[in-house]
């Protein structure tokens, strides 16, 4: 009997085991999370937002990024943008710039997948959508703190992620003259920066 007892036992915990693995394997749903540690913004040729991101998928699904936005915030006002481009990240400094696309840049967003666990670097680019009840145009100003909050359409339910960027005092002659673009870390990013202490010297052998 408890030779019996044992086997069953052993077989349930079995199955168990097995059908935790099936589910983490096979059946879990798609999670996103997104990742951005950096916001630049350009007026040179057209007004734009470029961000570049980390999107990660820890499901056993994959999932589809389908479209995009951004909205900009001040205390006074916000502007909303959409994600018209997409480039690698080794093209990111010539679209801050402003520089013509030889090919190995930005081309028009598309949707795209993110398998199961698994991630992709990607750059988005958004430019300004007319919408009523928005502002048209950048709000970065040199000292100024803004929230920018992404939100990405998927066919895992929406993805939103929120930053607040501090811009440098750069910013303004950035933006007016339209010579180049400027960027600038989330205050998150910047105060892990600050939380570094001096390291001492390791001591070198006589």
């Amino acid at each position: 009997m408890n030779t019996v007892v044992f086997s069953l036992a052993i077989s349930i915990v079995s199955l168990a085991v097995t059908s935790v693995n099936v589910y983490f394997t096979t059946l879990r749903p798609a999670r996103l999370a997104m990742t951005l540690t950096l916001v630049a913004e350009t007026s040179r040729g057209d007004q734009r937002i470029v961000i570049p991101t980390s999107i990660s998928n820890s499901g056993a699904q994959p999932a589809t990024i389908l479209n995009a936005k951004l909205i900009e915030s001040s205390p006074e006002r916000q502007s909303l943008w959409g994600a018209e481009f997409a480039a690698p990240v080794s093209a990111m400094i010539d679209i801050i710039n402003g520089m013509k696309n030889d090919g190995s840049g930005e081309s028009l967003f598309v949707p795209f997948q993110i398998p199961s666990n698994s991630q992709r670097q990607t750059v988005l680019v958004f430019t300004p959508t007319d919408t009523p009840g928005f502002a048209n145009a950048l709000l970065a100003r040199g000292g100024k703190t803004l929230r920018y909050t992404i939100v990405l359409n998927t066919t895992a339910g929406d993805v939103t992620v929120a930053k607040d960027v501090t811009w440098p005092g750069v910013t303004n002659g950035a933006l007016d003259k339209a010579a180049f673009g400027v960027a600038a870390a989330p205050q998150d990013v910047n105060a892990w920066f600050d939380t570094t202490t001096p390291v001492p010297y390791p001591a070198t052998s006589p």
